[in-house]
């Protein structure tokens, strides 16, 4: 194997290592958050908070629009007098 070769190698491990050093601490974090329970409640508080923030915008969405006094049609279409 070249020179190049082993040094490519050299900083594929140790960026592996890097990550691997970084999934441990997320872990380990993870790991403190799921054995405090006020913690866990918070985060799932928060979770439930945009889930229901998510529903509100596509249910938002999902509406037709509604009829204004300057629509007489009642909707997106825009009517076009011809003479």
């Amino acid at each position: 194997m070249g020179a190049m070769a082993e040094d490519h190698i050299e900083q594929l491990q140790s960026a592996a290592r890097e990550a691997i050093g970084a999934a441990r601490g997320v872990l380990d974090a993870l790991e403190r958050l799921v054995d405090d329970d006020d913690r866990m409640a918070s985060v799932l508080a928060g979770i439930t908070d945009v889930v229901r923030l998510a529903a509100d915008t596509v249910a938002d969405v999902a509406r037709p629009p509604r009829p204004s006094a300057s629509d007489p049609g009642g909707g997106p279409v825009q009517h076009i007098v011809v003479s």
